[in-house]
Order: structure tokens, then C-alpha cells, then sequence
């Protein structure tokens, strides 16, 4: 996973800004800053501040080849980022409406009801 973007910008001394996060428009914003930084600790705290926190280290996986971009880590709660069309986004978004959960609550819902009429052999 390469981005094709502009490096990232230098970090300001208190930390990227929630507007900073809010700005991504497309999967290669995500790249540039995990590809551009270790620490992924503002990320952490923006989507804490958000009501989706990080519980342990971020994990990235090519949904393409489903291969893992990042060491595995045992955590309760996994943060993965997926390339979907515009299209879809907007509807996801359109089916959120004024939900706290937003796409992120839709997505995870439907991954559960999935998971109900799927469940996972022991």
C-alpha cells in the first residue's frame, strides 16, 4: 500500500487537529499519515473523541489480498480500513443519517447480522 499523496505535513507541537482527520476524502489520505508516522496517537485520540476508541495497536489489512500491513496485537476492538466506491460510501452514509454510529454503526451491523446467520465454527 503505497499513497501516491503529498508527504505528510510536519506535526504541529499540539498535535494534528480533529479537521485535520475530518478532511480524509479517500484511502490514500489514511496511507499518507500511517505511512508518514509512527505515532498514531492523534489519530487515536480523534477517534476516541469520536465514541470509536483504539484499544491496542492499529492494524492495517490489503482488502484485496487480505494480507496484514502491521503486526497483529491482541485487542478487544480492531480498527481496519477498507477501500469502498464513493457510491457505496454515500449511501452507508445516506443509511446512517443522524446516528451516533455513523457508517462505522451500519458497517458493524450488518457485519453482526452476517455473523448471526454465519457464526464462526468452534
Amino acid at each position: 500500500m503505497t499513497s501516491t499523496r503529498p508527504p505528510l505535513p510536519p506535526r504541529p507541537a499540539d498535535g494534528y487537529p480533529d479537521e485535520f482527520f475530518e478532511a480524509w476524502t479517500a484511502p490514500e489520505d489514511f496511507e499518507a499519515y500511517f505511512e508518514g508516522t509512527d505515532d498514531h496517537s492523534d489519530f487515536a485520540s480523534f477517534m476516541a473523541r469520536k465514541g470509536n476508541p483504539v484499544t491496542g495497536r492499529i492494524r492495517i489489512v490489503d482488502e484485496a489480498t487480505g494480507t496484514e500491513l502491521t503486526p497483529p496485537a491482541p485487542a478487544p476492538m480492531e480498527f481496519i480500513g477498507l477501500r469502498v466506491p464513493k457510491p457505496k460510501v454515500d449511501h452507508l452514509d445516506a443509511l446512517a443519517g443522524d446516528s451516533k454510529g455513523g457508517r462505522s454503526g451500519v458497517v458493524r451491523a450488518a457485519i453482526d447480522e452476517y455473523l448471526e446467520r454465519h457464526p464462526i465454527a468452534p
